[in-house]
């Protein structure tokens, strides 16, 4: 090699270095591995370790990096110092005065006795599977605190069981909930959940008058949030509000208040007695959805009590004549009118006797338009009772039910069937009860498409690290020991084609590399952008693959024979097909061990489901693909589980490619039976006829 190849071998080799995603550090031992001093580092580097050049070349690590000792990381670097042997050091929390981080890191010995070590930053990976965690944990509590609602046994022990979870997910003290009393002059203290050790306070703090605490109760019923770090830090005008806190050794609390309909009926909250806290978001966010659920669920219990008691007069009623029933209309409609669900009193063959203004307003009509009328012709304008309707299977079960059902105009609701029954226990009539719940169901959506998303970039992240972490460490690996072996017959004639050689080595390592970049890269368009097809010759691109072969393995002895039937050959796809002729051409000749190497392609046409497609067949003489890995070689990761060689991405991408262009990829045995003689890749493709 001249010098000039040389120059621009180790240039090539310093800016990879440089650049490279990844930090890489060289390290020297000074006295037989003691110790170790810090020779060079890349910019990846500096900037994961927060240092810069100045301050740790030509240093001793132990000096740059006090922790190192006890991060276990001195005792790796003497292993592999000894023995030659690389090793991965797993993802690990670093920790001194000046730096902090999770990391993960490959260790290898050069030739020259030095060490390199290839290292990424895991903080970011790690601190986000601990928040995905604790989104899970959230949302976990949330369902669960949900479905204590749903028809709930006991309202109250529904509520108590509630607290306890918010309570232990936000690490409080205490949670409770406070009520103001119908008087709307006192408050109390109606359900409190303590963790151990903490004494309750419940007993001691009910029919309390809201006067008492005017800088705290004005704040709730203009519903704003108390979010209090420090008891200790109130204004002076809530002395009387600091003063009950440290009687009951608060030292830092949330008030939230709840709403029954559109009304402030209380405030949910916890607080911590041990030390200040500062309330997180997700603290904040537990209480509200709590509180809405609690509310709601107050209100919904208020709503069946009223029921039940409207129930004993709706049966009085249906039993007398229909004057009595009209007489007692506008007494019926005081109860009702100021409730938000949807009331309607309906005969057993859901005919309409009686509903309330807001189940009128819903579908723009006045009650007395609705009546006479069947509730499934209103509301769903078919002419059977709807699939699924719980005033329907009340009357079957003979006792409520409850289900959530969608209009024709896409709103969601929360549709109750309850039956009426006489003295004689037979049912005569229902009441069904609906709230429209759309918002509530179009925000769970949205939190569900957020997650998805969040789960495939999560996984991406982890696809792609694990593939540079792999593929560029060998490039790294080998472009390193082939510049170690350069320095040392630099000067030396005899060595000439032996240094020929290393640098063939070095180019085709900074190839693969480039090929590897230009993958990930072409992979992550096909998932993120629509892929646009048009009509294009397979033929020539099926030519300039084979120039490309010929050209990247001129050392080889490779015989290709094309049987095509036309000059021009179109389907419907774009010049990523290239990429497709390139991979499985590179594959043919890379597992390949023959010294003359066969490939023949074959094109034809097939028709599959009334679609015209092009066949195209690969069969070469190389080393083969045994059964067992035929239906995973195409997928991501496979080259890892089978710990083989090659790209990483390419059949991956191939596979992405021809899904793209809705055809088809598969691999057979060149020879019936025998996976040993060869392999043959057959391609399907849309015709563009």
């Amino acid at each position: 090699m001249s010098e000039s190849e040389l120059y621009q071998t180790k240039k090539i080799f310093k800016e990879l270095f440089e650049n490279i995603s990844s930090g890489v550090a060289i390290y020297e031992t000074i006295d037989e591995g003691k110790s170790f001093i810090i020779r060079e580092m890349n910019k990846a580097g500096l900037a994961i370790c927060e240092v810069s050049r100045k301050d740790i070349i030509d240093k001793n690590l132990n000096e740059v990096f006090p922790g190192v000792e006890k991060f276990g990381f001195n005792d790796a670097l003497r292993r592999v110092w000894k023995i030659a042997k690389p090793e991965r050091f797993p993802p690990a929390l670093y920790q001194d005065d000046g730096v902090y981080g999770w990391t993960e890191m490959y260790i290898y010995k050069l030739p020259s006795e030095k060490i390199v070590v290839i290292f990424d930053s895991q903080t970011k990976v790690i601190e986000a599977e601990e928040n995905f965690k604790k989104k899970v944990e959230f949302e976990k509590t949330i369902a669960t605190i949900s479905s204590r609602f749903v028809n709930p046994d006991n309202i109250n022990e529904a509520i108590d069981l509630a607290l306890k979870d918010i309570g232990i997910l936000s690490k409080a003290s205490r949670s409770y909930l406070f009520k103001f009393n119908e008087d709307n002059m006192s408050m109390s203290n109606t359900h409190e959940w303590c963790s151990d050790g903490v004494e309750p306070q419940k007993e001691q703090i009910q029919s309390i008058p809201m006067e008492v605490f005017p800088w705290s109760i004005n704040k709730l019923k203009k519903g704003e949030v108390l979010n209090i770090e420090k008891v200790e830090d109130l204004p002076p005008e809530a002395s009387a509000e600091k003063e009950e806190f440290f009687r009951e050794n608060i030292k830092s609390l949330i008030f939230l208040p709840f709403k029954e309909g559109d009304k402030i009926a209380g405030f949910i909250g916890f607080d911590n007695v041990r030390t200040p806290e500062k309330w997180s978001e997700v603290n904040l966010n537990l209480l509200k959805i709590s509180s809405d659920i609690i509310g709601n669920a107050l209100k919904r219990n208020k709503t069946e009590q009223e029921l039940e008691e409207l129930n004993k007069e709706l049966k009085s009623i249906v039993e007398e004549r229909t004057k009595e029933l009209q007489e007692s209309e506008n007494e019926k409609s005081v109860i009702l009118e100021s409730l938000l669900e949807h009331i309607i009193y309906q005969t057993v063959d859901n005919t309409i006797i009686w509903a309330n203004k807001a189940a009128a307003d819903s579908v723009n009509s006045l009650p007395e338009q609705l009546i006479g009328r069947k509730c499934y012709q209103v509301w769903n304008t078919i002419d059977k009772p709807c699939e699924g309707c719980p005033v329907a299977k009340s009357l079957v079960t003979n006792k409520p039910e409850i289900n959530e059902m969608t209009t024709p105009d896409g709103r969601i609701w929360s549709v109750a069937g309850y039956p009426v029954r006489d003295n004689d226990n037979n049912i005569i009539a229902v009441v069904e009860s609906t709230l429209d719940i759309t918002e509530k169901k179009m925000a769970e959506s949205k939190v569900q498409n957020s997650e998805a998303k969040y789960k495939k970039a999560y996984y991406q992240a982890n696809l792609y690290r694990d593939i540079f972490a792999h593929d560029i460490n060998n490039i790294l690996q080998n472009i390193s020991s082939s510049a170690e072996l350069s320095s040392l017959y630099l000067n030396n004639p005899e060595k000439l084609h032996t240094l020929k050689e290393l640098y063939e080595i070095i180019n085709e390592q900074v190839n693969r590399g480039k090929k590897l970049i230009n993958n990930v890269r072409k992979i992550t368009e096909i998932d993120e952008s629509e892929i646009i097809l048009e009509k294009i010759d397979a033929n020539r691109l099926l030519r300039n693959a084979i120039e490309f072969l010929h050209n990247s393995f001129q050392t080889r002895n490779i015989n290709i024979q094309l049987n095509t039937p036309t000059k021009n050959l179109y389907v419907m796809a774009n010049n990523l097909l290239l990429d497709v002729f390139e991979n499985i051409l590179i594959n043919a000749v890379r597992y390949n061990e023959k010294s003359k190497i066969e490939i023949i392609i074959g094109i034809g046409k097939e028709e599959r489901e009334d679609k015209n497609f092009i066949k195209m067949e690969f069969k070469d003489n190389g080393i083969g693909i045994s059964d067992y890995r035929k239906n995973t070689i195409f997928e991501r990761g496979s080259r890892k589980r089978y710990k083989s060689k090659g790209m990483g991405l390419g059949l991956s991408l191939v596979r992405k490619i021809i899904d793209s262009y809705k055809g088809d990829i598969w691999v057979e045995d060149r020879v019936m039976g025998d996976y040993k003689q060869g392999s043959n890749f057959v391609v399907l493709i849309p015709s563009n006829h």
